[in-house]
């Protein structure tokens, strides 16, 4: 899953489109993917590969 939270990162999109990208692919609990997904960017501004809020 990291892989493709990191390919839709290469595009200008934001953290709520990456979960609505991966919500269309993958079945999970609810709330499942946005946490994997906002783990993944808050680790990524923690240590200075993205920018942002």
């Amino acid at each position: 899953m990291l892989g493709e939270i990191l390919s839709h990162m290469k595009e200008d999109t934001t953290e709520s489109e990456i979960v609505r990208k991966m919500r269309e692919k993958y079945e999970a609990p609810e709330g499942k993917i946005e946490a994997d997904v906002h783990k993944v960017v808050a680790e990524l501004r923690k240590i200075g590969a993205i920018e942002g809020k």
